[in-house]
């Protein structure tokens, strides 16, 4: 297989690769259904709610670490001040319209991320939070946003300001906390590119024309070269004719001379290869007539 086929395969199995990931993860993410916890009516993912007792706050922990909790407070609860203290390096806390009075807060938590809300209604505060601490896809994210859209408190529905804070909120989390499966995507395909660039100047480099390239009788640039000695390693090379001699170049550099007195070189017309004991070339349409004409 040639150098260039190499890269093309590369790329087909990547773009192969990022299909598949975008497939799977696309059908990743919170079943959710209608359902009432704690008084609060909204999609909630399904499945068996366990019971919490966290002292002060008690209430349910949901399927896919949803959490919904509830806690007695006064006239004027600090809300920011006991949302820092569960997030004590948010990267927003942002107010929002739930109840008589909210706040929404987001986190990095290990190599995903926590959102929250807390808001009072009535004599009780409410707090609801997703945890992703394994993922920074916004799966969890898009399933809490769904459930605070349709949150009903006391048979009220959510403010008609909700959806335009939340759409707010989404804008300003960096791509670094949280991603969606869009981001996800283009930023493998962005590295991906970058790796494959800096493999295809690498391959040209290798089998580029030496400096003493116009003293050769017959230089050809950017062929494959398979070393059969030691397994089969295949590697572009620049091809010279020097002498009487082939002269392999890899970086511009010479790394190995075959003398045709004393090697006789194996043609296969068929495959364009022209082999010289060990060394076995397979060389580009142009450039093999020329070989064989040269060497035969």
């Amino acid at each position: 297989m040639t150098w260039r086929k190499i890269l093309i395969l590369v790329l087909i199995i990547y773009v192969a690769v990022l299909a598949v990931m975008a497939v799977i993860f696309s059908r990743t993410g919170a079943k959710l259904e209608e359902r009432e916890v704690l008084g609060l009516r909204s999609l909630f993912p399904a499945g068996p709610a366990r019971p919490l007792d966290l002292g002060e706050w008690k209430g349910f922990a949901l399927p896919s670490r949803f959490r919904v909790l509830s806690s007695p407070c006064g006239e004027a609860p600090d809300l920011e001040g006991l949302l820092r203290k569960s997030f004590p390096r948010p990267h927003l806390i942002e107010p929002v319209s739930i109840g008589e009075r909210g706040l929404y807060g987001l986190r990095r938590r290990s190599k995903g991320y926590v959102a929250a809300a807390i808001f009072k209604q009535g004599s009780t505060l409410f707090w609801l939070d997703v945890n992703s601490p394994h993922s920074i896809l916004d799966h969890g994210r898009r399933a809490f946003h769904a459930c605070l859209l349709n949150l009903k408190v006391l048979g009220r529905p959510p403010a008609p300001a909700l959806a335009e804070e939340l759409r707010r909120i989404e804008s300003r989390i960096s791509p670094f906390v949280m991603q969606s499966l869009r981001q996800f995507i283009l930023f493998l395909a962005a590295i991906f590119a970058v790796v494959w660039v800096v493999l295809w100047f690498v391959m040209r480099l290798s089998g580029a024309s030496p400096a003493s390239a116009s003293m050769a009788a017959l230089c050809t640039p950017y062929q494959t070269m398979v070393i059969r000695r030691y397994g089969r390693k295949s590697s572009p090379c620049c091809l010279c004719l020097e002498n009487g001699q082939v002269v392999i170049y890899r970086f511009r550099r010479e790394t190995a001379r075959v003398d045709l007195k004393q090697t006789r070189p194996v043609i296969d017309a068929d495959k364009r290869r022209i082999a010289f004991g060990p060394y076995l070339f397979i060389l580009d349409p142009d450039a093999f007539e020329r070989w064989r004409v040269h060497v035969s």
